[in-house]
């Protein structure tokens, strides 16, 4: 059967890029002045929060998000670093150095960053979801699971973390947790083939495969080109004892090799 971690998660925000946060036109037309000599390393200690000091305090945030934009990281987190001082208690600040950190494989200073905006801010929950993925890179799957249950308390009607969750609880061999995370996920989505795909994938790991078929049909017809999907829909056909809708389907996957 497929990694459960192998496909592109159309919930995820990549370590590789920051469009999911911004784009990078929020950046445009700024000029970027950098005249300042404090060091990212240095102690983070609070600037009064007067009138001058929050204006300040974001157009730094605003310098910060156009570097992290543009790719220039050390610069981005000089600035961001920079505006927490001026406005502590802003969560804004800490997520965007969090993110910078990621970038530049800072794993242990994103997550605090990451922290410090949901301990200001309970409600960012795509704070939770880079968190998320932080935890799970290093493998901290419990943790993992935990902000996902979080995220998922802070909105109730929709689970935005259910796909990153239902993965997890796959790569934990706990098929049925994943088969529940997939059912949110179609309830809202009844057009995610990857999502079809993936409780296929579970309902063949419980030996349910008749559901398996039915899921792995459906992604099929809204993903028709899967290479993987033909494959796994062959092997629970064959499962089923139809060995010549197997073979088919295994012919289809050969036929669609690159």
């Amino acid at each position: 059967m497929t990694d459960p971690l192998r496909d592109d998660n159309p919930l995820a925000v990549s370590r590789e890029g920051n469009t999911a946060v911004h784009s990078p036109e929020d950046g445009a037309g700024l000029v970027v002045a950098l005249s300042h000599n404090r060091g990212p390393d240095q102690t983070e200690q609070a600037v009064p929060e007067i009138p001058g000091k929050l204006d300040e305090a974001r157009s730094t945030i605003e310098r910060g998000k156009a570097l992290l934009a543009s790719g220039d990281f050390d610069l981005a987190e000089i600035e961001l670093t920079r505006a927490i001082r001026l406005a502590p208690d802003n969560p804004e600040g800490f997520l965007l150095r969090g993110q910078v950190s990621e970038q530049q494989g800072k794993d242990d200073r994103a997550l605090d960053d990451y922290s410090a905006t949901l301990q200001r801010d309970m409600s960012q929950l795509l704070t939770f979801t880079q968190r998320l993925l932080a935890f799970t890179a290093r493998r901290d799957f419990d943790r993992a699971v935990a902000d996902a249950d979080q995220s998922s308390q802070v909105n109730q009607r929709i689970c935005h973390t259910c796909f990153l969750r239902g993965t997890l609880y796959a790569r934990r061999n706990e098929w049925t947790k994943a088969v529940a995370d997939y059912n949110q996920i179609l309830q809202h989505d009844p057009t995610n083939g990857v999502a079809y795909r993936r409780r296929g994938d579970a309902s063949a790991q419980l030996s349910e495969w008749a559901k398996a078929v039915a899921d792995y049909t459906e992604s099929l017809r809204l993903d028709p080109d899967k290479i993987e999907t033909f494959n796994n829909r062959g092997e629970a056909l064959l499962r089923l004892g139809q060995t010549d809708q197997a073979l088919a389907d295994f012919t289809a996957a050969l036929q669609l090799a690159p």
